[in-house]
């Protein structure tokens, strides 16, 4: 067939596969061409790229810039080194990569794949680029499939759409966004604008800037800086002075306050009552805090659902550039009678592309909290039976995955407002259209509930893409609420999607809020949402000590409020907590008797991600992990601990590297995790040296370090000398967004400064490192 053309994906999380099944395979009929779709991990089976001829690969990354683990065999094949320079010379190729910025091998697995294929002797026939989700994956993956359509024409010998002349793309970037349709058809559909008279209300319509600038802190003080206002000292714009009742209310109180405090005759004395006075102006001023928090977050709310729901005046006039209406491969027939399927079918039928082992249920055995009431956010230290599954071996360094579960008032919320009360837990088949797109849906149990689907297996909470986005424009009775639905998925609504949607985290719960005619089917629901993904954890403890047991530990994460939702636990971290919350052993509490309880959760081992001890117990180690980064190092210094007493017991003489840890937390008193083991490891001399700094503790002498890259400054002749005469090994574990990068940056300041290398050099220096399974890191957003 003339318009035939490959089309590959690698998907780790449900991205890639997304685009690549929904954007382009959808698309493409209505550009006269005709793609075979297939996952990287169907090589030999369904296809051989050895015998094609047009291929496009939509490829993500994972792990430390590894491929994802469906790309894994595809991949070995195709690093042969007995392949020749020309093996695949016939080949006409392009390949759009998604990655996160934020992670320092941004796209990682689609640059080594473009590289490969140009060494193998194939060329492309249009730009490789690459998307950033840090920014959003839209702003590159749009234009670049605009420009793939006459690009795959001309490659397979087609004439362009619209008989246009098609200039030579191998050299040129894919063209900008459509400012405006140019025809109709069901890959740019168009709409256009309201009648008079019928334009959205937008009058009183917000800056999606100024919203965003509320809701993110980093962005509210550079909007404040540009505005000429002071958020930190309270003062306002003349366009924000005016205030609720409850605000005027609790500024006349705290101007009163202020006042008794100023005019007491008793304010310079160093008394009792005196300290009793500050300690109780303290809890006032506290609970002022809390008051203004919980009154700027509904300020917030209002600021959004405004802005999410109104549109631009400018906008409301424009006729659409909408994206297609998609297919919806599944159909659900109801069965009589309630359900026989168990969770536990579910769950051993689930098959995860990480998983080194099969899914088993794990006994919580321990639940403590390491942090302090006051501390901002709590850590709990969970330690799990492994008993019941006779295959784990993991080492420190390792990761395991959670299969985590919507919360019961978020998933009945859902249910009562799409009227599925009376069938929530009646028994439904899917049925999977054979004409429809192979869009992975094994996720879904043919047999179940919507009560069963909605809570395990779907992900509530994922922002939701612009094609579900014109789907639930489809299911949306009101002409005002469907207009705006339309521009934010529209090629004109690209910014306020961007800020309203992507950057604030809006999801289809929030979506449903702010438009109560939007009605969307169950079967809209479950083929629009994506997989809910578990939740991985890096293990904070060492087999040698517990064969038969695990720990981790995590933060429970607090999520601004959103619509008229009250304030969310993350999804995974909220369940543990509150499945938890009856047995936790207070901070600052030890106990050794086991809870008389019997709570499983469902969890398997991930691949080896390679954050592993060096094999020569003579390499030092350079550990940096602030706040919850720190839990791989448990593990590494109790595997230490231990193979120092079987060396003594069995009289080897070993010489063991020097263990350096930079920790970082905000309160010595309130967050300082593990701080009795830590401290239990220097005196053991297991650790070296133990650098631990915070950021917010006041009181700290001038010059103190207040996060891991000062301290690391201050060690710098010693790091270096480790680094380059010493083969050390370097651990960096928690935060990729800000923590791993300006690491990063200190390391390279470090062997500039310390030993004599220009910026080149130590960047090259690192790189190896990083090769050589040297610099090692274990990072999330």
């Amino acid at each position: 067939m003339a318009s035939r053309f490959l089309l590959l994906y690698a998907s780790q999380t449900g991205q890639a596969e997304a685009i690549a099944k929904e954007e382009i395979f959808e698309q493409a009929e209505s550009h006269g061409l005709s793609p075979a779709i297939h996952c990287l991990s169907q090589t030999d089976k369904k296809f051989d790229v050895d015998k094609e001829k047009v291929v496009v690969f939509v490829a993500s990354t994972t792990g430390d810039g590894d491929p994802p683990d469906t790309a894994q065999k595809f991949w070995r094949r195709l690093k042969k080194k007995t392949l020749s320079r020309d093996h695949l010379k016939h080949l006409k190729y392009s390949v759009l990569g998604l990655g996160d910025s934020n992670y320092t091998n941004f796209c990682n697995f689609s640059k080594n794949l473009n590289r490969r294929l140009l060494e193998l002797g194939a060329t492309p026939f249009y730009p490789v680029d690459y998307a950033d989700d840090a920014i959003g994956l839209e702003r590159v993956v749009e234009p670049w499939i605009d420009g793939l359509w006459n690009a795959v024409r001309k490659v397979l010998g087609l004439q362009p759409e619209g008989g246009a002349v098609q200039k030579d793309s191998t050299s040129a970037k894919p063209p900008p966004a459509k400012k405006a349709p140019t025809a109709k058809s069901k890959a740019s559909t168009t709409i256009a604008a309201p009648e008079k008279g019928k334009t959205p209300r937008s009058s009183n319509s917000k800056d999606p800037q100024s919203v965003i600038a509320q809701l993110n802190p980093a962005a509210r003080s550079k909007t404040s800086k540009q505005n000429g206002t002071t958020v930190g000292n309270k003062e306002r714009s003349s366009s924000t002075s005016s205030s609720s009742p409850q605000q005027r209310e609790k500024q006349k109180r705290g101007s009163a306050a202020t006042l008794a405090t100023n005019s007491s005759p008793l304010a310079n004395r160093k008394d009792e009552k005196d300290e009793r006075r500050v300690v109780a102006k303290a809890m006032t001023t506290q609970k002022e805090k809390e008051e203004e928090k919980d009154l700027t977050e509904v300020e917030n709310v209002r600021r959004l659902m405004e802005s999410l729901c109104c549109s631009d005046t400018g906008m409301s006039r424009q006729t659409l550039n909408l994206p297609p209406l998609p297919n919806e491969p599944l159909e659900i027939r109801f069965l009589p009678g309630n359900s026989s399927v168990k969770l536990s079918h579910f769950r051993e039928a689930s098959w995860y592309p990480s998983s080194a082992t099969s899914v088993f249920m794990a006994k919580i055995t321990s639940a403590k909290v390491l942090s302090r009431h006051d501390a901002v956010k709590k850590a709990l230290e969970f330690e799990l039976d492994l008993s019941e599954s006779d295959h784990v071996q993991y080492e420190p360094g390792d990761a395991f995955s959670i299969i985590c579960q919507n919360s019961d008032r978020e998933v009945n919320w859902l249910i009562e407002r799409l009227d599925l009360t009376d069938v929530a837990h009646k028994e439904a088949k899917i049925n999977v259209k054979a004409s429809a797109a192979t869009r992975d849906l094994s996720h879904l149990p043919e047999t179940w509930t919507p009560y069963g689907w909605l809570k395990y297996c779907c992900d509530i909470r994922g922002v939701p893409k612009k094609m579900f986005l014109r789907k639930l424009a489809e299911s949306t009775s009101n002409a005002k609420e469907k207009r705006r639905i339309l521009e934010l998925c529209s090629r004109q609504g690209a910014n306020d999607y961007s800020s309203l949607i992507r950057e604030s985290s809006v999801n289809v719960l929030d979506i449903l809020e702010a438009f109560p005619s939007c009605m969307p089917s169950l079967q809209t629901l479950l083929n629009g949402l994506l997989r809910l993904q578990p939740r991985s954890y890096s293990v904070s403890s060492s087999r040698l000590v517990n064969e038969s047991s695990v720990r981790f530990v995590f933060n429970v994460v607090k999520l601004p409020q959103k619509m008229n939702f009250p304030s969310r636990r993350g999804v995974c971290t909220g369940w543990l907590n509150s499945i938890t919350e009856s047995f936790q052993i207070p901070f600052g509490e030890s106990s050794d008797v086991k809870p008389d309880v019997d709570v499983k959760i469902p969890i398997f081992f991930r691949v080896n991600n390679r954050f592993k001890l060096p094999e020569a117990v003579k390499t030092p180690i350079i550990m940096v992990g602030p706040g919850t980064g720190v839990a791989p190092f448990i593990g590494f210094l109790e595997h230490r601990k231990q193979q120092r007493l079987a060396a003594k017991m069995t009289g080897m003489r070993l010489r063991f590297g020097e263990m350096l840890l930079f920790f970082g937390c905000r309160h010595k008193e309130r967050d300082f995790l593990y701080r009795k083991d830590l401290e239990g490891f220097l005196s053991d001399r297991i650790l070296s040296q133990l650098c631990v700094c915070f950021s917010r503790d006041e009181g700290q002498k001038e010059g103190a370090p207040k996060y891991v890259q000062h301290y690391m400054k201050q060690k710098g002749k010693e790091i270096a000398d480790l680094i380059v005469n010493g083969d050390a090994s370097i651990f960096v574990c928690g935060d990729a967004r800000n923590m791993a990068k300006e690491v990063m940056a200190t390391f390279s300041d470090i062997l500039q400064e310390h030993s004599g290398k220009s910026a080149d050099e130590a960047s090259t220096l690192l790189k190896s490192m990083r090769d050589e399974k040297r610099y090692c890191e274990d990072v999330w957003t």
